[in-house]
């Protein structure tokens, strides 16, 4: 009786080897659909950086309000003759030439809000501060909202990605599904371009 068994053994444990030595269809496409899993996972974690990133600046806007986030404003010239119908040959006295044409030398440039008034623009006008475009509560309210969807969205892209590895791994079926997905994804790019 025991050297039945032992037969019975030998045999079925030949027969998985064989089995296991087979790549089949399946199996490849399960293959296919853990690593492309794994991919997705990478994929997640950069696209959640960018997302947290930009939602990080949308709610910073709305936090401060006003546009553009780290621009408080700019020293700009008023009054200033803008030298364009100036002939490029006779291009002078507050003006310079730029790629052929006639453009007025902006003093303005660079001076900080506190210097902005004492800077004398050229052709006898005057420097004036202009400050960043401030937002009213209501468009300060949806950039907040907006920048909290933004890192709400990147948290739950991860999470999925895991979740969706974790189902992937536990399951053949689900694996040979998602690497059938990556399959025609693939081809179809191909196919495409």
């Amino acid at each position: 009786m025991a050297k039945k068994n032992k037969a019975k053994k030998r045999k079925t444990r030949r027969g998985e080897h064989h089995r296991r030595g087979n790549v089949t269809f399946g199996g490849a496409l399960a293959a296919g659909g853990e690593v492309s899993s794994v991919i997705g996972i990478v994929i997640a974690w950069i696209m959640a950086v960018g997302l947290v990133l930009g939602g990080l600046y949308f709610g910073g806007m709305g936090i401060v309000g006003h546009t553009p986030l780290f621009d408080s404003g700019s020293c700009q010239a008023s009054g200033i003759d803008n030298c364009m119908g100036n002939d490029p040959g006779n291009c002078g006295n507050g003006c310079h030439l730029e790629n052929n044409i006639c453009v007025a030398d902006d003093p303005c440039a660079g001076a900080t809000k506190e210097s902005c008034p004492n800077v004398t623009g050229g052709n006898s006008g005057k420097c004036v501060w202009n400050p960043a475009e401030q937002l009213t509560g209501g468009t300060r309210a949806f950039y907040i909202v907006a920048g909290l969807g933004m890192i709400g969205f990147a948290v739950g892209i991860v999470l999925f990605a895991y979740w969706w590895n974790r189902k992937v791994h536990q399951d053949k079926n689900m694996a040979a599904f998602a690497g059938g997905l990556t399959a025609m994804n693939v081809m179809g790019s191909a196919f495409r371009g």
